[in-house]
């Protein structure tokens, strides 16, 4: 009796009519979503899941889990408020439980507000700039180039600051970058 939970038992009685009753029970199973932001990878609180004829929300970790569904794809659309919607995905819930790790793209005004979070300062600088990120972004990696687009300097954002001492005095462009976003900022090197 292929899909059903096994069960077993025994038992023995002599002289007696035994009845026995028997219900065999499908094996249900549960999908776990994890929902985080692409750019920052921090959790989406409130991410709505809609699958299997219900709406799921993500709690403050992103989590929201569905349980007692049967053998079966199920097709799922994920939304939240400020990024594009992820749809056209199923699950595969034929043989175990799943964990779905989606990770929801900001809509073009989110990515502005976090690229606004990136402050360099002081403005104009001599030798040092200050790269003050607030927010949970992760910037990994830095170019500066000249009024014609030409790169002279670049490497690893390393303690939030960029020694531009060995640069002539002039106007520069930053580049801010990981592999997801990338932020311009303008200085001026006196």
């Amino acid at each position: 009796m292929g899909g059903y939970a096994p069960y077993f038992d025994s038992f023995t009685k002599e002289d007696e009519d035994v009845y026995l009753y028997v219900t065999l029970l499908l094996p249900t199973y549960s999908a776990t979503f994890m929902v985080t932001d692409q750019i920052t990878t921090l959790p989406i609180e409130n991410a709505e899941i809609s699958i299997a004829s219900q709406t799921l929300h993500t709690n403050a970790e992103g989590i929201a889990v569905i349980e007692g569904l049967d053998s079966d794809y199920y097709p799922y659309t994920i939304s939240a408020t400020g990024y594009y919607s992820n749809i056209g995905n199923q699950v595969n819930l034929t043989e175990n439980n799943q964990v779905i790790e989606i990770e929801l793209v900001p809509i073009e005004e989110t990515v502005k507000e976090i690229v606004n979070q990136v402050v360099i300062y002081p403005n104009p600088v001599k030798h040092k700039v200050n790269v003050l990120i607030n927010c949970n972004l992760k910037i990994v990696k830095y170019s500066i180039s000249d009024v014609s687009g030409r790169i002279i300097q670049s490497g690893e954002l390393l303690d939030n600051s960029i020694d531009i001492s060995n640069l002539e005095n002039g106007i520069y462009y930053v580049n801010l970058f990981n592999k997801e976003l990338s932020c311009v900022r303008k200085i001026i090197k006196k």
